[in-house]
């Protein structure tokens, strides 16, 4: 236990050392200022997906960087003949960054849509989301060497996790949406501020819980694959 929140300190540590929390406080600085430049009726609608598309952001971008940078200042050749266990090292990061998109999502939500709404839905849905996206962030960092090719792959791999948006705004409405993981999050998230029916409430939790485990199961394959048989080496 004690090793474990040795990690989790030097995690916010290396977070505040990246900068990563000075990006996150403009952005929810700009989404602030563009909700609040629309009706309540329309920041009641929209506000759900924005902190829904910050904890995906963040959790795949930053994990990325976070990773390559460990690579390059020789943290992940450590960790490799270190005593500290994969799951410890999954723990802490998924903790970490999913207490950052926390933290900008109650930014976001209490600055533009206030205090009365269901907190349980809306932390079980971020925090379900930000571990998905941070997930999927490491299989793609430890598949791809280069920090800028890893940029260059996030971005199609974002477009196409978030395409249920659209099924969510009920632009278009196939029931293919509750393929998407996304989709199980997002319903999840607004199931904070709107009533969901019970079965799409058992459909989100169920499908949520079960895409994690998915990832994390090909997490460990590739980072066990790509870093620990290479020695820290990606």
């Amino acid at each position: 236990m004690k090793r474990l929140f040795s990690l989790l300190s030097w995690d916010f540590k290396l977070q505040f050392k990246y900068g990563f929390y000075f990006v996150v406080i403009p952005l929810c600085g700009l989404y602030i200022f563009i909700l609040q430049q629309f009706s309540r009726k329309i920041i009641n609608y929209t506000a759900p997906f924005i902190v829904f598309s910050d904890p995906a952001l963040l959790g795949m971008i930053f994990i990325g960087a976070m990773l390559y940078f460990e690579r390059t200042q020789g943290t992940l050749q450590a960790f490799v003949v270190s005593p500290v266990r994969l799951w410890e090292y999954f723990f802490s990061k998924l903790f970490t960054f999913a207490i950052m998109g926390l933290i900008s999502g109650f930014i976001i939500i209490f600055s533009t849509y206030g205090f009365k709404f269901n907190y349980l839905f809306f932390i079980l849905g971020m925090l379900l989301c930000s571990a998905f996206f941070t997930l999927v962030g490491i299989i793609l960092i430890t598949r791809i060497p280069g920090i800028t090719e890893f940029f260059l792959a996030v971005i199609p791999v974002l477009i196409v996790l978030c395409i249920p948006i659209i099924g969510s705004l009920g632009i278009v409405k196939i029931h293919i949406w509750y393929l998407f993981p996304s989709y199980a999050f997002i319903m999840l998230i607004r199931a904070g501020f709107i009533k969901v029916s019970t079965p799409n409430l058992i459909y989100a939790l169920t499908y949520s819980i079960v895409s994690i485990v998915v990832v994390y199961i090909l997490a460990r394959k590739e980072f066990t694959k790509n870093i620990i048989e290479k020695k820290g080496a990606m």
